[in-house]
């Protein structure tokens, strides 16, 4: 195995990545699918299915960063800052995303004014074009 291959997936599994972007995935479709509990997802991401996503994962990683840059990741992660970053985070992912969603709907108004104004907007234009096409 390359080394800088190597060096990604022990920074996967520091930071716990695949099995957060599989807890994320069955959060989604759960989302989707209310009626559905989570545990019914479960069998689905089998150990092929996780390696499989490690392997699509790893290029990207390393197409983005040297192999340097991982090991002072990794170094950060293994501190105590890091550590409690990872312990948190979580928490303040689940937290952002509870203000995010107040705040689109508090936004709500606002962004359906912008998209009736556009809409106005692109029908009186599309009513000029059919009308002047009309006259002629």
């Amino acid at each position: 195995m390359d080394t800088q291959y190597g060096t990604v997936k022990r920074f996967f599994e520091l930071m716990n990545t695949i099995e957060r972007i599989k807890d994320l995935t069955i959060i989604i479709f759960t989302k989707i699918n209310p009626e559905i509990p989570g545990s019914v997802y479960e069998p689905v991401f089998t150990k092929e299915h996780l390696d499989r996503l490690e392997k699509l994962l790893i290029p990207i990683y390393l197409k983005n960063y040297t192999e340097e840059d991982i090991l002072n990741m990794i170094d950060f992660f293994e501190s105590d800052t890091g550590k409690k970053m990872l312990k948190v985070s979580a928490k303040v992912i689940e937290s952002e995303y509870k203000v995010g969603e107040i705040w689109m709907k508090e936004m709500q108004n606002d962004i359906m004014k912008v998209i009736d104004n556009y809409m106005n907007k692109e029908w009186n234009t599309m009513n000029k074009e059919w009308d002047t096409k009309e006259i002629k």
